[in-house]
């Protein structure tokens, strides 16, 4: 018994793993935000309430940078 499956011809497959792909992306990304924030805040002292917010952008910025 032989089974072949073509990608190319099936749209809802193609769009439901594109799907699971960026959910998977999107996860990693979180948690690694997660832990750049959780560094930089034992790192650093903390900053004033406005300052957080600031900081947090430009470490975010920065490992974006970084990476791409």
């Amino acid at each position: 018994m032989k089974v072949e499956l073509s990608i190319a011809d099936d749209r809802e497959l193609r769009q439901h793993i594109r799907d699971i792909i960026a959910g998977e992306v999107k996860g990693i990304a979180r948690g690694e935000i997660k832990g750049i924030i959780a560094e930089v805040f034992s790192e650093k002292v903390l900053p004033k309430e406005d300052g957080i917010e600031r900081l947090i952008r430009e470490v975010i910025r920065d490992e974006v940078e970084r990476v791409l």
